[in-house]
């Protein structure tokens, strides 16, 4: 219910906290493809059919170093069971990852499968940032099972 659900993304926000008062260090060029390529291969693997469906966040404090390569990617893993949620953190100008969320959801021979919001547009507001980090899954989730003849 809504208690799991909101448990879930305190303990999420709990772990990013936790990571950051580690060594952790951000470096560039930023270049998502191999994680999700990752994330693509483990999803490649639920049963077909299976009631199993998988959410990638990635937090950048970087503009995607190769964008063509991005979109050709998240394009081509567009009928897996997952979808790719970029949390943009820092001062960065992330006009780019707005690009890449459009160019998936004008192409009309992929499912959208990514999502983007800005830290720094919501970092007042923690429900501001969750409601727009997470308004598009249902969707995404919705279209993926549809597509695959489950309601």
């Amino acid at each position: 219910g809504n208690a799991a659900v909101s448990k879930g993304i305190v303990g999420v926000l709990d772990a990013y906290k936790s990571a950051f008062l580690t060594d952790l260090t951000m470096s560039g060029p930023t270049d998502i493809t191999s994680v999700v390529k990752a994330a693509a291969s483990r999803a490649s693997k639920f049963e077909d059919g299976a009631l199993r469906y998988g959410i990638l966040l990635v937090l950048t404090d970087g503009i995607v170093s190769d964008a063509d390569a991005t979109k050709t990617l998240l394009h081509a893993i567009s009928d897996l069971p997952l979808t790719v949620l970029i949390v943009g953190i820092g001062a960065a100008d992330f006009a780019e990852m707005g690009e890449i969320v459009e160019y998936m959801y004008s192409n009309s021979t992929s499912r959208a499968n990514v999502s983007f919001v800005s830290y720094r547009e919501h970092q007042d507001d923690p429900t501001s940032l969750s409601t727009a980090a997470l308004k598009d899954i249902p969707d995404h989730i919705a279209e993926y099972f549809a597509g695959k003849g489950i309601t």
